[in-house]
């Protein structure tokens, strides 16, 4: 499989996107991540609720389990990782740049936007993004 991805600019997200952005930003307080707690899966638009993963840092960021796996994210890599730890992800190429732009989340505290391309695999010959 072919995984790469690499960061682009939040003002480069559609508007699905910065809608979800954008509630998550207003829970950011004093710099630091939202708290679980805070954070109300319903406040997003509904159409962003399928490409949403809502992601518990485990350990100060070592590691990173999935309290929500969006419906989209079933689709495209063809399981549901809901209560999954990042290690645990498949296939195995995306675990490592997956956990890196989690780490940058954590480390920085703030969002960060995401472009990824891979091959879909077996149920789908074709690239996606």
């Amino acid at each position: 499989m072919t995984y790469r991805q690499w960061e682009i600019p939040l003002d480069a997200l559609s508007k699905r996107q910065k809608s979800a952005h954008d509630y998550w930003a207003t829970l950011m307080v004093s710099g630091s991540l939202p708290k679980i707690s805070d954070f109300e899966l319903l406040k997003c638009s509904l159409e962003s609720v399928p490409f949403i993963h809502i992601v518990d840092v485990i350990d100060s960021g070592n590691e990173f389990q999935y309290r929500f796996w969006g419906s989209d994210f079933r689709d495209h890599l063809g399981y549901d990782g809901t209560g999954l730890h990042s290690k645990d992800l498949r296939p195995q190429q995306i675990v490592d740049p997956v956990r890196a732009a989690y780490r940058k989340v954590v480390a920085e505290g703030r969002a960060i936007a995401m472009m990824s391309e891979f091959e879909r695999g077996k149920s789908a010959d074709m690239l996606g993004f």
